[in-house]
């Protein structure tokens, strides 16, 4: 165990942000493994989000910062797709 607030050894101010970054990285990993956050992942967004989850694993706050860059950059790119997908849906059934 590389973060002692986890195990409750230390005070709350730490332990708030160690299982913030702990939840959103367990749920980059399950994403990343299972294939689906906002929508189907591609390879190289499942790649990402499980790199992404271990680096918010890291109890640094550099490392986890940089996770939850990587994270939110396929979460955008997700969202992105989705929108155009839509709408593109929505013009070839008015065409």
């Amino acid at each position: 165990m590389l973060e002692p607030s986890l195990l409750q050894e230390g005070s709350v101010t730490d332990l708030i942000p160690a299982l913030a970054t702990l939840i959103l990285g367990m749920l980059a990993i399950s994403s990343g493994l299972a294939g689906y956050l906002v929508g189907r992942a591609r390879t190289a967004e499942r790649i990402a989000l499980v790199g992404s989850g271990f680096l918010m694993v890291y109890p640094d706050i550099l490392v986890s910062a940089l996770g939850m860059v990587v994270a939110a950059a396929v979460v955008v790119i997700q969202v992105v797709r989705r929108r155009r997908d839509r709408s593109e849906e929505l013009t070839a059934e008015t065409a």
